[in-house]
Parts: structure tokens; C-alpha cells; sequence
């Protein structure tokens, strides 16, 4: 935005928003306003010009910006925060990645907790997953774009379950009869010698 007084006995016609000598855009109405997209990363230098009535022209000091590149985006889809996966299966860890402001995707790396699980360098972004511990897993998606710009995405945690098992009969501490290696039976607490 600029704001632009005209002559004496004249009138404002237009305001151009320059960055250096390009025209980025024009506005006849005050308040005197333009939505700029920056279309490069780098150092900008923006000025406004105004012209009045009488066809005077006069342009502002200018202003120094920095362009930044844009970030990209990921997100895990597969799977879900709260998902449980079994232990030692097979799983697809799938992850959905956008390059911003002109870039591309160049990679997504995929992780459980700082461990890298692997790498997918095109989509759909997916590696497959082995877990090796039970428990709750933290897994994350980081993608790099082509400008080195890298962002992680927000975790995903997992429950790793294992399987399990037990004994429910006979109880601790029941007695049974048996035969020890001696041939001997066990009744009621005492070895009988069978012949």
C-alpha cells in the first residue's frame, strides 16, 4: 500500500507499485493498494510512483524485502495417529508432500522417532516399515524440496502391539499326580515306588 498526495490544484490519476523497473501493478482509487505474488526468491526492492493530474510524476524511497522460498508441506495419511500395527508385519507408511512457490519435491524421508525407516523420491510418497519393538512408535515425514528447503510433518504415533499368550490352567500352586524320572508316582505330596 502507498499513500500518495497529488500537486497543488491537481488530482492523483494512478499509483504503480514497481519492484525495480517492472510495473507490478496499478490502482486509480485511494486507498492505493496492490496484492503482489512474488514469483522469485531473492532481495526485492519495491517502490510506488505516482503520477497526478498535471502529469507530474513522483516515486517513494525504496523499500528492501527479502523473498524466502515458500515451504513445502507433508503430511502422513497411512497410517493414522492412534493406528495399531502388528509386530514384525509389514507396513505401508504413506505420506502426502507439496513443493511451494515454484519448486518440487525432491525427496521424503520417513522416520520412527530420529530412526530413518527410507526414502521415496517420487509419489505416491510410501516406503514399507518393519517394526522391531512394541510399543508406542513416533513416526514422521520430512520432505526437501528443490530449493533445500525441509519441513517434518506433525507425528504420528503408533501402537506397535506384540503378540501374547497365558497359561490359564492349571492354576500356581495346584498339585497333580505324576511320575518322575525313577519310575516313581507323586500322590498327595509323596513319591510311591510302582513295581
Amino acid at each position: 500500500s502507498a499513500t500518495a498526495t497529488a500537486g497543488t490544484g491537481a488530482t492523483i490519476t494512478q499509483v504503480q507499485f514497481l519492484s525495480g523497473a517492472t510495473v507490478l501493478g496499478t490502482d486509480t482509487i485511494a486507498p492505493y493498494t496492490f496484492d503482489w505474488t512474488p514469483t522469485a526468491t531473492g532481495a526485492v526492492s519495491l517502490t510506488a510512483k505516482i503520477t497526478d493530474s498535471n502529469g507530474t510524476t513522483a516515486t517513494s524511497a525504496a523499500t528492501s524485502v527479502t523473498v524466502a522460498a515458500a515451504a513445502p508441506t507433508v503430511s502422513i495419511t497411512v497410517p493414522t495417529n492412534g493406528t495399531s500395527v502388528a509386530l514384525g508385519t509389514t507396513t505401508a507408511l504413506t505420506a502426502t508432500a507439496v513443493a511451494n512457490g515454484g519448486a518440487i519435491v525432491s525427496r521424503v524421508d520417513f522416520l520412527a522417532g530420529t530412526t530413518s525407516i527410507g526414502t521415496a523420491l517420487t509419489t505416491p510418497f510410501t516406503v514399507n516399515w518393519t517394526p522391531t519393538a512394541a510399543g508406542i512408535t513416533a513416526l514422521t515425514a520430512r520432505v526437501t524440496d528443490s530449493n533445500g528447503v525441509s519441513i517434518t510433518s506433525v507425528i504420528a504415533n503408533v501402537n506397535v502391539t506384540a503378540p501374547s499368550v497365558a497359561l490359564t490352567a492349571p492354576t500356581a500352586g495346584n498339585l497333580f499326580a505324576g511320575v518322575n524320572q525313577h519310575g516313581h508316582r507323586l500322590r498327595r505330596g509323596c513319591w510311591i515306588e510302582l513295581f
